[in-house]
């Protein structure tokens, strides 16, 4: 039975001629082989070795699939029907030798094989794919849809990696969740997360806010500008402009009455 979720398990059949392995992924519902190159005929006619035990154990944001059979211990890392491959392990060291039974545990990845006639062997299987995602983001919205965020790529080890949502898109204002997924050539996963957090027009101007105070303006002046926003936000009037598709700077603007800021006499308080 998978650790991390219970509807999923493997069905172990050790007769010869016939299939030797099943797995189901809804609680037994239904069940689909998976012997793949283990089965010599895909109906387990032939020579294939009689399978004794499986064992699913987690690595990385994946699983490890082990077997133990007349012929010594098999693993892959990806189940696909009857096209599974299966991949001998230990064989110089544990050899053909029957295997009666495996023993797994998650939390170091231990792996312990017992034979019949050549001792019990044990391994640890640890990641060999590690991705580290970027810190996470925020950034100022640029029309009602959002903003197209391009974010740094995750670093580590790994052959392959895909981010949902990609780099590059539109992210909606508020708080995304982005999942980037990386495997190694032998399909071994990992994953991380971070978020991506687009701000909205009101949430802009709260921060021109704080930038506005932190100028040190003339009290006169300051009190102005900070009246302006503060009414700008009681009457809408930047939920109005968002939808408008008003950049930040337009929404300043309208608030102040004009496009930009100019005096002519002294406006920060030194």
């Amino acid at each position: 039975v998978d650790p991390t979720d219970g509807d999923k398990a493997i069905a172990v059949f050790s007769n010869y001629n016939v299939q030797s392995l099943f797995y189901t992924t809804d609680a037994g519902a239904n069940w689909s082989p998976i012997g793949g190159n283990l089965e010599e005929h895909p109906d387990g006619t032939g020579n294939g070795p009689s399978c004794r035990w499986a064992s699913i154990l987690p690595v990385g944001s994946g699983n490890a699939y082990l077997l133990g059979t007349s012929t010594g211990v098999y693993s892959t890392t990806q189940l696909n029907g009857m096209s599974t491959v299966w991949v001998q392990e230990g064989a110089s060291t544990i050899g053909n030798v029957v295997v009666d039974m495996l023993d797994t545990r998650a939390s170091d990845g231990l792996v312990v094989a017992a034979t019949h006639g050549n001792g019990i062997f044990s391994t640890n299987i640890v990641p060999t794919t590690a991705i580290t995602c970027p810190p996470n983001q925020t950034v100022n919205a640029t029309s009602p849809a959002g903003a197209a965020v391009n974010y740094p790529a995750p670093t580590g080890s790994f052959t392959t990696v895909s981010c949902s949502p990609p780099s590059g898109s539109t992210f909606a204002i508020g708080t995304t969740a982005v999942t980037c997924v990386a495997a190694d050539a032998s399909n071994t996963m990992d994953s991380c997360n971070f978020a991506v957090r687009v701000k909205g027009a009101t949430e802009q101007i709260s921060d021109l806010t704080v930038t506005v105070k932190s100028y040190h303006l003339k009290i006169g002046f300051q009190n102005h500008l900070l009246t302006k926003l503060r009414e700008a936000l009681k009457d809408d009037e930047i939920a109005s402009l968002e939808r408008t598709g008003s950049s930040l700077e337009l929404i300043v603007g309208n608030i102040l009455g004009e496009k930009s800021i100019t005096a002519n006499f002294p406006i920060i308080d030194w």
